[in-house]
C-alpha cells in the first residue's frame, strides 16, 4: 500500500481480492473494520509475511499491542518500504545475463566505459540491479523504471579506508560488456570474485528509536519506551522469519555507532550492505556500509552525489 494511513485503498483492494475468490480479501476487510471500531484485531499472521507487512496488517497489530493508537498515523507515515536481498547463491558470471542483477563479480557496462576510479585508485564493484525488476515493487517505484544501476566505492581494507562512491546508470537498450578488472584491485582493494544472485522480498521498516528519530517521533516519556518495545519486538519477530544481510531502502541499522548515520533530514538510505564472508566483503568488526542519497536527487534520477558511511 502506498499510503498505510488510508483505509479506502485497503478496502478497494479487499473488494478486488474477494471478486477473485481470494480469502485474503475477507481477512483484510475484517482487519480494517475491527481497527476502525477499536475492537481486537484478527490474527495478523494468517498469510504470507510479506503480504501482511505491505498491507500494514502486521504493523497495525503491533501498534495496538503496545497501546500506541494515538500515534498510529505518525508511525504508519514513518514506515518505509524496503527490499530485502535474500537467498544469496554464488554462480558463474555466464549464468547471469549482462543486464541481470547480482552482487559482486564483474560489472556490465557499455563498451568503452572506463572502470570508475578516484585519486587513490580504482573503485571496488559491489552490485548491479536490473531496474525493470525493482520497479515492480513499491520501494523500487522511485527509481528509473528500466536500465541498470551499478554501485562502486573505493576500499582499502588493510588501511581501513573507504570512499568515495560512484553509481552508474545505464539506460535500457544499450549494448553491454563485462569489464575486465584493473590490476590495482588486489584482494584488499576489491579484486572481483564470483558473483551472487539473490531473491527480493518486500517488507516494511521503522526508524530506530535513537537520534535523529526521537524528535521526529515526538513520543513523550512512557510512550517512547513503548515504541522502543514495539521496535524490538517487531524486529525480533521479523528476524525469526528471515535472515537479511543486505537491503535496498528502509532505515539504517547501525551496529557500531550510537545513532542512525543518515547525513541529514533531506537524505535517505538507498541501500545497506552487511559484512559478508561469502562475498568477501567487510568493513571491520562486522560493520555495514550505508549508502545515502538526497531525496530530491532520488526523485530526479540523479545518482552522482551519493554518500557512504560504515558503522
Amino acid at each position: 500500500m502506498a499510503n498505510l494511513t488510508d483505509d479506502l485503498p485497503k478496502l478497494v483492494y479487499a473488494d478486488w481480492l474477494e471478486e477473485r475468490d481470494d480469502e485474503r480479501g475477507e481477512h483484510l476487510r475484517a482487519f480494517v473494520l475491527a481497527r476502525q471500531a477499536g475492537h481486537k484485531l484478527p490474527p495478523p499472521y494468517l498469510y504470507a509475511l510479506a503480504w501482511c507487512e505491505m498491507t500494514g496488517v502486521l504493523l497495525e497489530a503491533r501498534i495496538q499491542e503496545y497501546d500506541l493508537q494515538p500515534y498510529r498515523e505518525k508511525l504508519l507515515t514513518l514506515a518505509r518500504p524496503v527490499l530485502e536481498l535474500n537467498d544469496l547463491e554464488l554462480v558463474d558470471e555466464s549464468a547471469i545475463p549482462l543486464n541481470g542483477s547480482k552482487l559482486g563479480g564483474l560489472p556490465a557496462l557499455p563498451p568503452g566505459t572506463p572502470w570508475p576510479k578516484c585519486d587513490k585508485g580504482h573503485l571496488r564493484f559491489y552490485a548491479q540491479f536490473d531496474l525493470s525488476v525493482l520497479s515492480r515493487s513499491i520501494a523500487g517505484r522511485v527509481l528509473p523504471q528500466s536500465g541498470l544501476l551499478s554501485f562502486f566505492e573505493y576500499q582499502d581494507w588493510y588501511h581501513g579506508e573507504h570512499g568515495p562512491p560512484a553509481i552508474i546508470y545505464t539506460p535500457p537498450g544499450v549494448e553491454l560488456r563485462l569489464l575486465n578488472a584493473p590490476d590495482d584491485l588486489t584482494d584488499d582493494r576489491g579484486r572481483p570474485h564470483q558473483p551472487a544472485t539473490f531473491s527480493l522480498r518486500e517488507s516494511l521498516d521503522l526508524p530506530h528509536w535513537t537520534e535523529p528519530w526521537e524528535e521526529k517521533l515526538g513520543l513523550p516519556g512512557r510512550l517512547a519506551e513503548q515504541y522502543r518495545g514495539l521496535g524490538e519486538r517487531y524486529w525480533e519477530f521479523l528476524s525469526a522469519q528471515r535472515e537479511v544481510t543486505h537491503v535496498l531502502f528502509g532505515y539504517a541499522r547501525p551496529r557500531h555507532v550510537v545513532c542512525d548515520p543518515i547525513p541529514g533530514p533531506e537524505w535517505e538510505q538507498l541501500l545497506s550492505f552487511a559484512t559478508d564472508d561469502t562475498l568477501k566483503w567487510g568493513w571491520g568488526d562486522g560493520h555495514e556500509l550505508f549508502w545515502y542519497i538526497r531525496t530530491e536527487d532520488l526523485k530526479a534520477g540523479r545518482f552522482d552525489r551519493t554518500e557512504t558511511i560504515n558503522g
